[in-house]
């Protein structure tokens, strides 16, 4: 694998890792700021909503789904470990286009 390729995808997961958790905090915070009234999700909270599956796809999706938990540690690994597949999967994008 050749270095530019190798930080392209260093750079393309740790893009992803922050735009994940971004999307996860702001969902967070207004879901929080609706409690009080319980009015409905406004548009920006779909799309972000909408944003964040997306970029929780597939890892995050897959354990889910599966009988184990995912809280605390666990869950920042997971979140990492989807980072770094997408990293991986923009690397391979690359090499295959660089040919």
């Amino acid at each position: 694998m050749t270095g530019r390729a190798w930080w392209g995808g260093v750079v393309v997961a740790a893009a992803h890792f922050v735009a994940q958790v971004a999307t996860m905090m702001f969902g967070i915070g207004r879901g929080l700021a609706r409690f009080d009234h319980g009015g409905d999700p406004t548009l920006a909270e779909r799309l972000f909503e909408a944003c964040a599956m997306l970029l929780q796809f597939p890892l995050v999706l897959l354990v889910r789904s599966l009988p184990v938990g995912g809280s605390g540690q666990w869950g920042w690994m997971i979140l990492l470990a989807n980072s770094a597949l997408w990293g991986v999967a923009a690397t391979a994008v690359w090499r295959l286009m660089a040919r």
